[in-house]
């Protein structure tokens, strides 16, 4: 099963959030979380890797570990179980 972003703007539009090398972000989903998360392929190829899952309201800890900022997108696959 794969896990989406769920990113919209002030006017409930899809956005896209800004991952700045060498940072955290927390990012929220749609579906509920089970307890063990890998991070999805496409995103580890971009050095982006999960770090850690927040229960309480479906979000996860992205780390960007690459040297180029990432831009995650809504709807985009970022983790998977």
């Amino acid at each position: 099963m794969k896990l989406s972003a769920y990113i919209l703007n002030e006017a409930g539009r899809p956005s896209k959030t800004i991952l700045p090398p060498r940072s955290t972000k927390e990012i929220s989903t749609v579906e509920t979380l089970p307890a063990i998360i890998f991070s999805f392929p496409d995103l580890a190829k971009r050095s982006v890797f999960v770090v850690n899952i927040i229960h309480s309201g479906n979000r996860l800890l992205l780390y960007n570990g690459g040297l180029e900022t990432q831009w995650i997108e809504h709807g985009e696959i970022i983790a998977e179980y």
